[in-house]
C-alpha cells in the first residue's frame, strides 16, 4: 500500500483514534470500535478498553506509522482521517477487525478498502470472536428494536413495506416495527431505480429515536443487503 505520508505516534486515544507528535489527531477509515466512556457512572462499551489496549499494543508512544490517505482527508471534526501501516506494511485496521473488536464502516467518499473490511468482519463474525459474540452485534428484526438500541450501531433486518423515492433522498418503510430509514447521497442514488417493497433487507448504522419509534440514515449504499 502506497503511504501517503510517516508519523511518530504520542498516545493512543481509544480503539480508532490517536493523537500524533505532530498535533494530529487520526481516526482510521473504515473501522469503527466500541466508545470507550468519558462521562463518570458510565461504563464503557464491552471489548472499548481491549480495542484501544490492542491499537496501542501495535502503535506504542515514539513508534512510527505510515497514512494513507483516501478521497477526503479531514472530517468535520478536522481529524484526519487515514489508512494506518505500520513499517512492514501491514494494515492496522486489518488487524484489529481479525480479532473482533471493530465493525467495518462506510463513510463515503473513503470506501476504497470497504470490500476487504467487509470480508474480514464476515470471517470474524462466522468464528463469534470479540464483539461479534455478544447479542448487540447480531443481526435483530426491525420489531425488536428496543429504547437501548438508540445512539447504538445496530444490524437490522426487516421486509419493506414501502420506498418512496423523492429527488434527494429516499425513505424506506417496514411491515414490522416502527422504524423506516432515510438514505442519502451515494446510497439514494443507487437504490433509488431498485425495486425493494416486499422484498427482505439488511441494514447497518446508528439507531436515532425518530417519532414514536427508530429511526436510521444510511449514506452507503454497502450498507443495504438484500437477501
Amino acid at each position: 500500500m502506497r503511504v501517503d505520508q510517516h508519523a511518530r505516534v504520542k498516545y493512543v486515544i481509544d480503539g480508532d483514534t490517536l493523537r500524533a507528535q505532530s498535533g494530529k489527531k487520526i481516526r482510521l477509515i473504515g473501522i469503527n470500535t466500541p466508545e470507550i466512556s468519558h462521562e463518570p457512572g458510565v461504563p464503557s462499551q464491552p471489548y472499548a478498553q481491549k480495542a484501544r489496549d490492542f491499537l496501542q499494543s501495535l502503535t506504542p508512544p515514539d513508534s512510527h506509522i505510515g497514512l494513507v490517505y483516501d478521497r477526503q482527508r479531514k472530517d468535520h471534526y478536522q481529524r484526519t482521517l487515514a489508512y494506518i501501516t505500520l513499517p512492514d506494511g501491514t494494515d492496522i485496521q486489518q488487524k484489529i477487525l481479525r480479532k473482533g473488536l471493530a465493525t467495518s464502516i462506510a463513510v463515503p467518499p473513503n470506501t476504497r478498502n470497504l470490500a476487504c473490511y467487509r470480508a474480514i468482519e464476515q470471517q470474524a463474525r462466522q468464528q463469534q470472536k470479540g464483539i461479534w459474540s455478544l447479542p448487540q452485534y447480531q443481526i435483530i428484526n426491525t420489531g425488536q428494536l428496543r429504547k437501548q438500541d438508540i445512539k447504538n450501531y445496530r444490524f437490522i433486518r426487516g421486509s419493506v413495506k414501502k420506498h418512496l423515492v423523492f429527488t434527494h433522498y429516499s425513505l424506506i418503510f417496514f411491515h414490522q416495527g416502527r422504524f423506516s430509514i432515510k438514505l442519502n447521497g451515494d446510497a439514494h442514488q443507487y437504490w433509488k431505480t431498485r425495486a425493494l417493497r416486499d422484498k427482505t433487507i439488511v441494514v447497518r448504522g446508528f439507531v436515532y429515536r425518530f417519532k414514536r419509534g427508530y429511526g436510521m440514515t444510511i449514506k452507503a449504499r454497502q450498507n443495504i443487503q438484500t437477501q
